[in-house]
């Protein structure tokens, strides 16, 4: 995955003529643009956030910062940073509209009202100038442990390096603290791996994807073969469509 530049970074708020500039068509304008005003924050929702921030942010990053081997270190750009942040008993992120979980990959880390600082109502890309603006997914953050997340962050154009460790902890610290829960394994802002309930004993392992809608197909890890299932009426079983050189395995499903 990594960073990369052409993943839609929206901003979600009401004034979206001013904060959702769109670099792309009209196309990725428009969608930009509804996405910012339907999943925009209320102003109670953004009091909320901003009073729990200066509450944990400092108390998290201070124990970030005693784990750190360097805090002073300034990584590379990409450069995989690991931080230990415990969430566990901390209020949980009420985020009650399921479009809003399903586009919080999409949202830009920066000035963003959904993400506040400990003393600023958004992290500001002034304060963590030396961080590309990206959309959270293309951060790569990932829960490896019950308190330890991995992630990598892209240094800003035109600058020689990035910001140190216990600053760069700090940033993921809010994020982490008002994004979704993950579970280990899981990374933000991507929908977790497709696995079969109860599946056989197959010869060849698969990653299984969503095709459209009510389709999915296998392609195994190595190989050329593929499997494809459609959802029947019931909502629970699947029946095999079409195969290509997996026919042993496609017979079991």
């Amino acid at each position: 995955m990594g960073f990369h530049g052409d993943e839609p970074a929206v901003t979600p708020r009401k004034d979206s003529k001013s904060r959702c500039q769109s670099t792309g068509g009209s196309r990725r304008h428009l969608f930009q643009t509804e996405v910012c005003a339907a999943l925009a924050p209320t102003e109670a929702e953004q009091h909320e956030r901003q009073e729990l921030s200066a509450v944990y942010v400092p108390r998290l990053a201070a124990v970030a910062g005693q784990l750190a081997n360097s805090a002073t270190y300034h990584p590379r750009s990409l450069e995989k940073i690991t931080v230990e942040v415990d969430l566990g008993g901390l209020p949980s992120n009420r985020l009650e509209i399921p479009e809003l979980t399903a586009f919080w990959g999409t949202f830009a880390w920066a000035d963003n009202p959904w993400i506040p600082d400990s003393n600023k109502p958004v992290l500001s890309r002034a304060k963590y100038d030396r961080i590309a603006v990206a959309s959270i997914a293309s951060l790569e953050i990932v829960r490896t442990h019950r308190t330890t997340y991995t992630v990598r962050v892209p240094t800003a154009p035109g600058c020689q390096a990035g910001h140190t460790i216990a600053k760069r902890e700090r940033w993921l610290i809010a994020i982490l603290l008002h994004s979704p829960r993950i579970d280990v394994g899981e990374q933000l802002g991507r929908a977790p791996q497709l696995q079969l309930r109860k599946p056989p004993r197959l010869t060849q392992s698969y990653v299984w994807s969503v095709e459209a809608d009510s389709i999915v197909v296998a392609v195994p890890n190595a190989g050329k073969s593929t499997i494809t299932l459609q959802q029947q009426v019931n909502g629970l079983n699947w029946k095999v469509v079409s195969q290509r050189n997996a026919k042993k395995d496609a017979t079991k499903l």
